[in-house]
Parts: C-alpha cells; structure tokens; sequence
C-alpha cells in the first residue's frame, strides 16, 4: 500500500477493514446452495473457496467488528 502511496492508514484499520470483508463473504456463500455450478469441476471449485473462507473466518474475533 505504501509503493502505491496509501498514507494514514495503519495496520490495525487494514486488519478490521480486511476481516470485515471476510464476514461480508462469509455472508455471500451462504447462498450459494441455490445456485447451479455445472459440471463436478464447478462445484469442486465452490467447495474449495467456500472451504477457505471459513477457514479464514474462524479466525476473526467478530466482537471486535461489531
């Protein structure tokens, strides 16, 4: 963020700003089972990224975003 000239914005405000967009996918994916993915490639794609968004997600402390 710096080499593209991002000033004033510290670590801890990037940290919440990115686990705050987590939970907003975390939110997403919740619909995604009504949605069709065609072949089995499809759906093992869906399965992978939904995979690490709650990975990602277990990680987050949503006390604090709240």
């Amino acid at each position: 963020l710096l080499e593209a000239g991002v000033r004033d914005y510290p670590l801890e405000r990037c940290i919440f700003d990115y686990q705050r967009a987590m939970m907003f996918n975390f939110y997403r994916i919740s619909t995604l089972d009504v949605m069709e993915f065609g072949d089995e490639r499809g759906v093992a794609l869906i399965d992978s990224w939904i995979e690490r968004v709650c990975t990602r997600v277990k990680r987050i402390d949503v006390e604090k975003l709240l």
